[in-house]
């Protein structure tokens, strides 16, 4: 930007401040230096649609994976099929996987012994 930020905002997820780094990395023309962000996030096995928040985002269902959903433990490969079920509702514009729990979550406590819900469904 004009005041000489190359990247300016904020991360889409939570990073490791303690396990991030930077360096200066030597250009091989010479010219100038090339500086090298290695940043930890605080969930290692999703992939962030944008470096930050705002950045045009990068259909992740489209990055080359080092290796196969089925090569990662049960745990990361839950992770990404969400991340992927999530990216397919979006732009289906239905509801995400987190999105259908609170609306689960909703309607059983309207249907839990002593809701005010249920009392203005039957009244008496």
């Amino acid at each position: 930007d004009e005041e000489g930020w190359l990247v300016r905002g904020e991360f889409p997820e939570t990073c490791k401040p303690d396990e991030s780094v930077w360096m200066v990395e030597d250009d091989p023309a010479g010219e100038h230096g090339v500086v090298v962000i290695s940043l930890d996030k605080g969930s290692r096995h999703t992939w962030w649609d944008s470096v930050v928040c705002g950045d045009p985002e990068v259909d992740t269902t489209l990055v080359d994976s080092t290796c196969k959903i089925d090569e990662y433990d049960a745990e990361t490969q839950g992770t990404i099929r969400k991340i992927m079920f999530d990216q397919k509702q979006k732009a289906l514009g239905m509801p995400t996987s987190e999105e259908l729990e609170t609306q689960a979550l909703l309607q059983r406590a309207k249907l839990a012994p002593g809701s005010p819900f249920l009392e203005a469904q039957n009244p008496n």
